[in-house]
């Protein structure tokens, strides 16, 4: 726990999520930190607050802030470090194509009413000489 106590509530919580997360060799990440909140029985909050205690942790905690990274291999880190498998990909693609054809839906209905704005202005133009205005 960090040297001086927490201020509010929220920050309480927010420390002792942290605390837990560290406990269980977790990095105390802002997704982390508002899931151990909901476990814990606390409402998640916004990454804003989430960020500022965390920083108020991190302050006390020594141990909490990280070390500076060692140097040893000089050779550049290849680009696709990650371990996702070709089926996270595959989803991946796949909810981008789902995006593409929600945007092409939705381009295609605000053209249909713009169209639509277009000949009832049309129509507005032709009925407005019609209409007069007696000025006395």
């Amino acid at each position: 726990m960090a040297t001086r106590e927490p201020r509010t509530r929220k920050e309480k919580a927010v420390w002792e999520a942290c605390d837990i997360l560290v406990a269980n060799s977790q990095t105390p990440t802002y997704l982390a930190i508002g899931e151990q909140l909901v476990k814990l029985g606390y409402k998640r909050g916004s990454n804003s607050d989430i960020r500022r205690y965390l920083t108020s942790w991190k302050d006390g905690n020594p141990a909490a802030k990280p070390s500076s990274p060692k140097v040893t291999d000089s050779r550049p880190l290849p680009l696709l470090a990650s371990k996702q498998s070709p089926i996270d990909i595959q989803k991946l693609l796949e909810l981008y194509e789902h995006h593409a054809t929600q945007i092409d839906r939705l381009l295609k209905v605000i053209e249909n009413q713009r169209l639509q704005n277009q000949r009832l202005k049309e129509k507005l133009a032709k009925i407005k000489p019609r209409v007069r205005v007696n000025a006395s």
